[in-house]
């Protein structure tokens, strides 16, 4: 499977869902995207396929945290 920026953007949107702090992508870099927080804050710069495994991470993570609440 490719990852595409909609399937980064789907992902961005179901941690957005599930957490209070709010991500979005931005691909001002060449060959990668930047993963920024609402207030800009830059999380993280990698290429498509690293940025899913960034957001794969993320909403694992959050997921656990809520579920121990």
């Amino acid at each position: 499977m490719r990852t595409t920026r909609k399937v980064l953007e789907a992902k961005v949107n179901n941690y957005n869902n599930i957490s209070n702090v709010k991500l979005k992508l931005n691909d001002d870099v060449v060959g990668a995207i930047n993963l920024y927080t609402e207030d800009n804050n830059r999380i993280a710069t990698a290429t498509n396929k690293e940025m899913f495994l960034i957001l794969d991470a993320l909403i694992n993570i959050k997921a656990l945290e809520n579920c121990n609440r």
